[in-house]
């Protein structure tokens, strides 16, 4: 198909991202399973919101339009060990 010049084409495109978010709490064994479940999110949302918010710091101008889409996917690691 042969280009008009006449015509302004213009596109537009959102590319969504999976990341893993290793988090630096740790809890006890008198959590829940929900507990863990909704703190490990939290953290790990609001350690991505810190990245995007300085990043967009240092765009010079450059507008960025990053956002946390979805509640994350957390998986957790429960061990047991015998106490002395």
């Amino acid at each position: 198909m042969a280009s008009d010049p006449r015509t302004k084409r213009s596109a537009h495109a959102i590319v969504v991202v999976t990341l893993d978010v290793e988090v630096d709490s740790s809890w006890g064994g008198d959590c829940t399973v929900d507990q863990v479940h909704k703190q490990a999110a939290d953290e790990a949302t609001g350690t991505l919101r810190f990245i995007f918010q300085e990043a967009n710091k240092s765009t010079s101008g450059c507008t960025r339009k990053v956002r946390v889409r979805e509640i994350p996917k957390v998986t957790a690691v429960m061990s047991e060990r015998e106490l002395p």
